[in-house]
């Protein structure tokens, strides 16, 4: 019951962030994006250095090099 409840958040939740783009403003809609962003890279550094307890800096340097290459 719990995992039908959860899944059904998390589909109300997907669909809730599926309309920010048509009201929000560049501005609102820029800093979703990148909160977004950081969301994701914050997970990503949790899933993998949480359980091994390494200290991996790729992640970091992958998305430095994929920003000074689109700037």
């Amino acid at each position: 019951m719990k995992t039908m409840l959860a899944l059904a958040a998390s589909a109300i939740a997907v669909a809730i962030l599926a309309t920010v783009p048509l009201y929000a403003n560049g501005y609102q809609l820029s800093l979703a994006i990148t909160l977004m962003n950081y969301t994701v890279l914050a997970t990503a550094w949790t899933l993998f250095s949480g359980p091994t307890r390494y200290v991996s800096l790729a992640t970091v340097a992958f998305f430095g090099i994929g920003a000074y290459t689109v700037a």
